[in-house]
């Protein structure tokens, strides 16, 4: 699905769009009924970062283009993260206060605000250690702060991604309570001798209110409390 990709490897992940030749239509040409808006506010370690992407309904990337269309979360406007990509980025640094407001400002059209408030407790990772050696071969024992207290959909989500990794591993954890399982030999690694760095990341998700005129196109907004840790693939256990 669209929404993992996204939200899973550019917004969680911190990732910038694959390059590409592939153009992406100009807003400048497009009525809103014809734009499908995809809007994430993301809090970890404190900081919070709002994010934007553009589709038409058929899936094609759209870039704002010079006539005044501009999207702003806070008040903050989001600037293009890699002009080159496709799709096309939007993102900006705000203040962490739980409540982002998105505001897609069209001159001909008006604004059109969407909200995601609420977000769930900051994500803590306490296993794996940063850095340590895990293999393969073996469960990997998943450790969180438990800080949730059932709120929300009492679930949280596991992302693994790595140079080695061809495809990202996702899974996730029900209850939401502090420590779960990878289960042995589960990631995609290119090489059944291979060694390389990995990242785990952890998300908890809210779902917040599209304006009702971006809402015909199937776009969405939600909320993500992130943590993450880095450690070490490796075959089989010493």
């Amino acid at each position: 699905m669209r929404q993992v990709i996204i939200i899973g490897t550019l917004l969680v992940l911190g990732a910038v769009a694959a390059t590409g030749c592939i153009a992406s239509e100009d807003s400048c040409d497009l009525k809103t009924q014809g734009i499908k808006v995809e809007l994430a506010a993301m809090e970890e370690d404190g900081v919070a970062t709002g994010n934007a992407e553009f589709y038409t309904d058929e899936n094609m990337a759209i870039i704002l283009g010079d006539c005044g269309d501009k999207i702003t979360v806070n008040g903050t406007e989001l600037q293009v993260v890699n002009a080159n990509a496709s799709p096309v980025v939007y993102s900006a640094n705000v203040e962490a206060t739980g409540t982002y407001e998105f505001v897609f400002s069209r001159p001909d059209e008006g604004d059109y605000t969407s909200t995601v408030t609420g977000l769930r407790p900051a994500v803590t990772l306490t296993a794996p250690a940063e850095g340590a050696e895990i293999p393969r071969d073996a469960d990997l024992l998943v450790e969180w702060d438990d800080n949730n207290g059932g709120a929300g959909n009492d679930e949280i989500k596991a992302i693994v991604t790595g140079d080695c990794i061809g495809i990202d591993y996702e899974q996730t954890f029900s209850p939401d309570d502090g420590a779960d399982t990878i289960a042995a030999d589960s990631l995609n690694v290119d090489g059944d001798t291979t060694t390389c760095a990995a990242e785990l990341v952890m998300t908890r998700k809210v779902t917040g209110t599209l304006d009702p005129a971006l809402d015909s196109q199937g776009g969405w907004i939600e909320g993500w409390s992130v943590g993450r840790t880095s450690f070490t693939t490796i075959p089989t256990a010493p």
